[in-house]
């Protein structure tokens, strides 16, 4: 009977851990560059000055306002600063990932840099689609506020197994956008394959269990 609960204990804790970490590939901007990520357009460059580590910003040295590396960056060495201001077409910041079917979470860290004038009108979108196909908008921020760093946070479903483009679309009038942290991954929750794996040996043993007794 012990050795049935802990080969039960253990099967359980093998369940609990199918689900992966970030499926993201150069999620924080670490690298320093866009690696793993694609984007649909040309973003605002401004001269190649960079007093802290942001990926295609820009730092003026003669703003009247301080500038620290918490402006920029959220978490680690590098975020990522976005300069688009263009409605049509809205500019995309996307990676194509292979995902199976289930509930999965985007969640990711936000702020906008407001460069002039009023912060609207503005919009940040996360869109999920099939790769090639149609995206859907999971998440619209409509003019969002110029305040400090903001948490966000997404679920989706992805009903068949496939390559799907996952990421951000966006445009900003009178500011850039900075992001930093993103994370894709799925609730710890048991797979119903994984759990039929963990039952059937567990249930075997309860019937063994029962005969030996008889």
């Amino acid at each position: 009977m012990r050795m049935f609960v802990a080969l039960a204990a253990l099967l359980l804790s093998l369940a609990a851990s199918a689900s992966g970490g970030n499926l993201l590939v150069n999620a924080g901007f670490e690298t320093g560059d866009f690696s793993g990520w694609e984007l649909s357009t040309t973003l605002w460059n401004c001269p190649t000055y960079r007093s802290w580590p942001v990926i295609t910003g820009c730092y003026d040295p003669s703003a009247s306002h301080p500038q620290t590396p918490s402006l920029y960056v959220h978490d680690g060495d590098w975020g990522v600063f976005l300069g688009y201001n263009e409605q049509f077409p809205l500019a995309l910041l996307t990676q194509n990932v292979l995902l199976v079917a289930g509930e999965y979470e985007l969640d990711f860290w936000l702020k906008q840099h407001l460069t002039w004038g009023d912060p609207n009108p503005n919009s940040f979108e996360v869109v999920v689609g099939p790769t090639g196909g149609t995206l859907s908008t999971e998440l619209n921020l409509v003019d969002y506020p110029d305040t400090g760093w903001m948490y966000e946070d997404v679920k989706f479903l992805i009903p068949t197994t496939g390559i799907y483009t996952v990421g951000f679309r966006f445009w900003n009038v009178n500011g850039e956008w900075i992001v930093d942290d993103v994370d894709l991954d799925r609730p710890s929750v048991p797979e119903p394959l994984t759990l039929g794996l963990v039952a059937l040996p567990i249930c075997g043993m309860v019937i063994w269990g029962r005969r030996r007794r008889h």
